[in-house]
């Protein structure tokens, strides 16, 4: 099994959501700060959309950390279906999510300096 199917797996978990310390950072984020407050409505619909530049960087972006991450796995890892899951899995918890869930409450935590609650 090779880099491609790592890559699969990699948006299948970021895409929905299974990293489960990314969600509980963000929630924590939410309830500190209404993001609706901090997000117009107007301009909602446009930060939620991802570009077709955004995304092709995004998947460019995701197959060198698979390819990084299929690397530095065991191959007794990747024998089987469920090996392979499991091993994709330890990986987004250990690496991807703590990464993924840092960057956000840094970008957090500017938009609250510069929107500071009333």
């Amino acid at each position: 099994m090779g880099p491609e199917k790592l890559i699969q797996y990699l948006i299948f978990y970021l895409r929905d959501g299974v990293d489960l310390g990314c969600i509980s950072l963000l929630r924590m984020c939410q309830k500190r700060v209404k993001m609706k407050k901090l997000v117009k409505s107007s301009n909602k619909d446009e930060v939620n959309k991802m570009t077709p530049s955004d995304q092709q960087q995004l998947k460019a972006h995701l197959k060198a950390v698979a390819e990084i991450l299929y690397r530095n796995t065991d191959p007794t890892e990747l024998k089987s279906f469920e090996s392979i899951e499991k091993s994709v899995r330890q990986k987004m918890l250990e690496e991807v999510g703590p990464e993924l869930g840092s960057f956000f409450f840094q970008q957090y935590q500017e938009l609250k300096q510069e929107n500071p609650e009333k």
